[in-house]
């Protein structure tokens, strides 16, 4: 009876340790992809305001996360997702440059109407004159952002004055980190 009772209990303590295995090996056999996707091109035409946030940019970005699982792991799910990277470029004029930018910062949402969002990043522009500004990335999980097509894409700035241009041409290029888990 005690060999029953000393066998029980071992049995016991074992299972904690069984289910932290579990998923150490779920962790070993997750898949880590960098995805970079499609540069976003926007146009922005201040609208005379000198200073405060304005919305620079929103558009939607089409992603299928079906088809990037059949491409690197049929039949897994995709677990964490982050951006890794990006950046705000000026493309036209070709004498503009981000010298009108206090900050930036981009969020993300699952529709147009940004009822729940995600801020993904930001920067702060110490008057530099660039044409490019790469947001520092928040690391944050964005997948339950992220729709059955894709998501939707904000960026704000803060104006330190007046947009000296008529219009600016930019684009946004931006890179994912997911994480993909075999079922």
């Amino acid at each position: 009876m005690k060999t029953k009772k000393i066998f029980i209990l071992i049995l016991l303590a074992s299972i904690p340790v069984l289910f932290f295995s579990c998923d150490k090996i779920k962790d070993l056999t997750n898949i880590n992809v960098t995805y970079e996707l499609p540069r976003i091109p926007f146009r922005y035409t201040p609208s005379g305001e000198k200073s405060g946030e304005v919305i620079l940019c929103t558009e939607q970005v089409t992603l299928n996360v079906d088809s990037i699982l059949n491409v690197y792991l049929p039949g897994g799910s995709l677990e964490e997702t982050t951006f890794s990277t990006f950046s705000i470029t000026i493309q036209e004029p070709d004498t503009a440059n981000f010298g009108w930018l206090t900050s930036a910062r981009a969020v993300i949402s699952p529709d147009s109407s940004f009822s729940s969002y995600v801020q993904v990043g930001n920067v702060t522009n110490d008057g530099a004159t660039n044409k490019t500004v790469t947001l520092v990335m928040n690391n944050d999980n964005i997948r339950p952002y992220l729709g059955t097509t894709g998501f939707y894409i904000r960026v704000y700035g803060v104006l330190n004055g007046p947009v000296p241009y008529e219009w600016l041409q930019m684009y946004i290029d931006s890179e994912l980190k997911l994480q993909i888990q075999p079922l």
